[in-house]
């Protein structure tokens, strides 16, 4: 048996569509063994997996990229990512399955090929990547390998993740996204995605707030999150570097200084006042991504 934790992600950062992403220390902890049965425990359901199920569907996957038959996996997990929200709940277990049935077959294959099977599992890395590799990660994914830069933030930043009572899943929030924009658009988020990868790197936090626009896939997907434009609001009366739509949302995410430790207790406050039944998790970035503990 292998036990695993593994943690969410925030991906889409600002203007970083499908290319940003970055772990956070929100924790399931999964275990996972061979078997002649595929098996899926979780929240003390269990159920029998057929291969679509995203852990029995991935685990498979590095099997047959090893060469080793597969006969079934049990796995057997205790979540704390809130399922369809944006904070990476199938990158987590896309990660999980892979990772552990790696070390179940003594870890043949290197963290640069997980990464890229999960990302060829997932269809885009900016998820994936950071759930592997832990920080901050910026992506380039051309369907094979995924290449990317990684920067560690440790605990400068707090990321507060603002998550409604409602689930809204990605399939339904990408069909949201227009297929062409036009240029001024794309230039408008070129711009400030260069801006954020520095903003980024030279710890100039206070040019989040210009550097977290965006223009292809924020303003087409809030409208459609009931009550985004209130908790927005709120969020901005405590003065955050910045304020992004996180995955594809509902959940909506503000960074700001992690020596504000009144900084969530106050949003919490204010949108308790206001009647928004929107759970407010303080979190930090995870430097180490996935993590075999046992």
């Amino acid at each position: 048996m292998v036990k695993l934790r593994v943690g969410a992600t925030s991906a889409n950062i600002g203007p970083g569509f499908d290319c940003i992403g970055v772990a956070l220390n929100l924790y399931n902890t999964v275990s996972i063994e061979e078997s002649d049965e595929c098996v899926v425990i979780s929240r003390n359901i269990k159920e029998r997996a057929d291969e679509n199920n995203i852990f029995i569907k991935s685990a498979r996957a590095v099997y047959d990229m090893c060469g080793k038959p597969f006969y079934g996996i049990r796995v057997t997990q205790e979540t704390k990512i809130p399922p369809a929200r944006g904070l990476g709940s199938s990158s987590a277990c896309i990660s999980a399955a892979i990772c552990g049935a790696n070390a179940l077959l003594g870890e043949p294959l290197k963290k640069a090929d997980l990464i890229d099977l999960a990302a060829s599992l997932e269809g885009h890395p900016d998820n994936t990547t950071p759930c592997i590799a832990g920080g901050l990660c910026f992506c380039v994914y051309d369907g094979e390998r995924v290449r990317y830069n990684r920067i560690s933030i440790g605990r400068k930043l707090m990321f507060c993740a603002l998550v409604p009572d409602f689930r809204m899943k990605t399939s339904k929030s990408r069909r949201l996204i227009p297929q062409r924009v036009s240029h001024a658009d794309a230039a408008f988020n070129v711009s400030r995605a260069a801006y954020l990868a520095s903003a980024f790197y030279e710890r100039d936090f206070g040019a989040l707030k210009v550097a977290l626009s965006d223009r292809l896939h924020q303003p087409y997907r809030l409208p459609h999150i009931e009550g985004a434009d209130e908790v927005t609001k709120i969020l901005r009366e405590f003065s955050p570097y910045g304020i992004y739509l996180s995955g594809a949302g509902p959940t909506i995410m503000a960074v700001s200084d992690a020596a504000d430790r009144e900084f969530a207790k106050n949003v919490r406050g204010a949108l308790k006042e206001r009647g928004l039944n929107w759970r407010v998790l303080p979190l930090f970035s995870d430097a180490h991504g996935v993590k075999i503990i046992e």
